[in-house]
């Protein structure tokens, strides 16, 4: 008989997720240390850019992490503007679900919401800045 599950746990399947979702960010956040930062993609990902030739608010944030992870922040910030902002949260999102694997449950749902809506608003106002200073 299985004991009776502990107040504030969704159990396996949460953890299954949680895991799952962690390791995912984590190989994306570790791409960023082995992609060339020339071209980190093998295809154009921006149907934007595909279409009209024009540069989106996100074209060159891969490009970006991939030169912040090796160091390169002059070349990074030349890229993008918001390309440690994506690295950065891709650290945190591992750590955060990783951790929440472990616990089997979530953790701070409403600070994990909020600084998801900071990062991403701090990252449209930098890809916005990005895009202005391209065009000036």
């Amino acid at each position: 008989m299985n004991p009776p599950p502990v107040a504030g746990t969704a159990g396996a399947p949460l953890r299954r997720e949680r895991l799952f979702g962690a390791l995912l960010v984590l190989l994306l956040f570790g791409g960023a240390f082995v992609l060339p930062p020339e071209r980190p993609l093998p295809f154009d990902a921006c149907l934007w850019h595909r279409f009209t030739g024009l540069a989106c608010l996100t074209c060159g944030l891969t490009r970006a992490a991939c030169l912040f992870a090796r160091g390169l922040w002059r070349e990074s910030l030349a890229m993008h503007a918001a390309g440690w902002l994506l690295l950065a949260g891709l650290a945190v999102a591992a750590v955060w679900m990783g951790a929440e694997a472990a616990a089997g449950r979530d953790l701070g749902a409403r600070l994990k919401t909020r600084l998801l809506a900071i990062s991403l608003c701090g990252g449209a106002v930098l890809s916005m800045f990005a895009r202005v200073r391209d065009l000036i």
